[in-house]
């Protein structure tokens, strides 16, 4: 934008200039001609005394004024017309050179839209370069490493470790999960808990519970939280995973059909760290992967 208006500035420059030396011109014409008047007409008046045989006549008088004044009135529409040729070459000159800078400018002004034509397409075509590595990546991840993450019982691993030979390089390939409840199934249970606690007491001391009652107490209240939403963690994965007899807990057994069933765990997305080290004895350093 900036040599836009620098362009601009000079092309106005440059018609404000032709239109001062085409003024000159014409000034300077008409000076011309004035001149070439004056000059008939100073023509006519010697060859009108050469004719006049009587010298000291009106009409010689007037004849001899305008050739004996001629000379002044010469000169000076010479000085002038001189001088209006002076400015309309000066002006010439000022056209020449903003031309001259005008093409300089534009010059300038390619190689900068070259320059930055340059960076487009390198930013372009190195940006394209590191999708296509990423989706290279992606690819061979996809193809050759990720299903490594399901062991040998089916069930999908947390992560697994490659280590280069040399024990330099090391690739952890990793797994995200996000863990979902099914509103509804999750109130069934608990429902089915609430009875729990309702056919032992609540109120009801843990120290006069018998053990396994005591227990199944304390674990199926560490899963709740205020009674208004289940905790996904540790303490619900324990309770889904004990042997509850229904004959015994048949509230229990039915909260635990219910809370596995409402459980969802979804694979989001799998990924790896880098890491490298200059020899065995040093730390791994985490790479960029981006």
């Amino acid at each position: 934008m900036a040599g836009k208006s620098k362009t601009g500035f000079i092309e106005r420059a440059m018609a404000k200039v032709a239109k001062q030396i085409e003024k000159l011109i014409e000034e300077e014409g008409k000076m011309r001609m004035r001149w070439v008047k004056g000059y008939h007409r100073m023509q006519r008046a010697a060859q009108g005394l050469t004719k006049i045989t009587r010298l000291k006549t009106k009409r010689a008088e007037s004849f001899g004024k305008i050739v004996n004044s001629w000379m002044q009135e010469s000169i000076g529409m010479t000085k002038a017309r001189d001088a209006k040729r002076a400015q309309r070459e000066a002006k010439e000159k000022e056209l020449q050179e903003l031309k001259l800078q005008l093409v300089k400018l534009q010059a300038e002004i390619n190689r900068v839209t070259g320059e930055t034509d340059e960076i487009v397409d390198q930013v372009f075509s190195l940006n394209d370069a590191v999708v296509a590595a990423l989706e290279s990546r992606q690819a061979y991840l996809s193809n050759h490493v990720f299903h490594r993450l399901i062991g040998d019982n089916g069930e999908m691993r947390s992560q697994i470790t490659f280590d280069s030979k040399d024990g330099l390089r090391r690739v952890v390939v990793m797994v995200n999960h996000i863990t979902k409840v099914q509103t509804d199934l999750a109130n069934a249970a608990m429902l089915e808990i609430d009875k729990f606690f309702t056919r032992f007491g609540v109120e009801t001391a843990e120290d006069r519970l018998e053990p396994e009652v005591q227990a199944l107490y304390k674990l199926t209240r560490e899963i709740l939280i205020s009674r208004q939403t289940f905790k996904v963690g540790r303490d619900l994965y324990r309770f889904l995973g004990i042997e509850i007899d229904e004959g015994i807990f048949p509230e229990l057994y039915k909260a635990q059909m219910l809370l596995r069933r409402s459980l969802r765990s979804e694979k989001t997305n799998s990924y790896i760290r880098l890491s490298k080290r200059a020899n065995m004895n040093d730390k791994w350093q985490a790479l960029p992967l981006h």
